[in-house]
């Protein structure tokens, strides 16, 4: 057992280093051994060693992240049960984060915890502005309905690629 760890490491030592070696009169840089040398001519050529760029500078400041504030009304007014509620109406209102279009996404979770319907709108933020996404999950003469699926549901919002708020409602029976 020991000579053969020895052999493995001169194997190894022979691949690393590059010279042919022997063990047992068997030479490793043999055609058709386990350890082969390149022609030189085949080698390539050194890779050039670029500097580091520059550190950015920004000239004005970094926008803050995103906070989205999040209202959930169960449509109509007053209606709490899966027969009578037509309607789930999110409304995200938005602040900070980066200007210009984006996209901002609702995702709408089940009471068993598995993510039941994700929504996008696109937004146009403007520096210091607040703009209001809205978002609405059918109830009413739907698969929540036929399979009643009454429970504590939640809304989770993604903005700039993060989960930013959430909120929950419940559906009744």
């Amino acid at each position: 057992m020991p000579n053969q760890t020895v052999s493995r490491v001169l194997v190894v030592l022979c691949a690393v280093s590059g010279v042919g070696c022997s063990n047992a009169g068997r030479a490793f840089d043999a055609p058709g051994s386990p350890v082969e040398r390149l022609p030189e001519a085949s080698l390539l050529p050194p890779v050039e060693v670029l500097p580091a760029p520059p550190l950015l500078q920004y000239s004005e400041p970094l926008p803050l992240p995103p906070e989205h504030v999040v209202r959930v009304t169960l449509e109509p007014a007053g209606a709490t049960t899966l027969a009578q509620v037509q309607r789930v109406r999110v409304d995200v209102a938005i602040t900070h984060g980066a200007t210009g279009q984006r996209p901002v996404q609702a995702v709408f979770v089940a009471p068993s915890g598995l993510a039941w319907e994700q929504q996008s709108h696109t937004i146009e933020m403007t520096p210091g502005g607040t703009v209001t996404a809205h978002f609405s999950l059918p109830v009413a003469a739907t698969f929540i309905e036929d399979h009643r699926l009454s429970g504590d549901w939640q809304v989770t919002t993604l903005d700039e690629g993060a989960e930013r708020a959430f909120s929950s409602f419940r559906l009744e029976e």
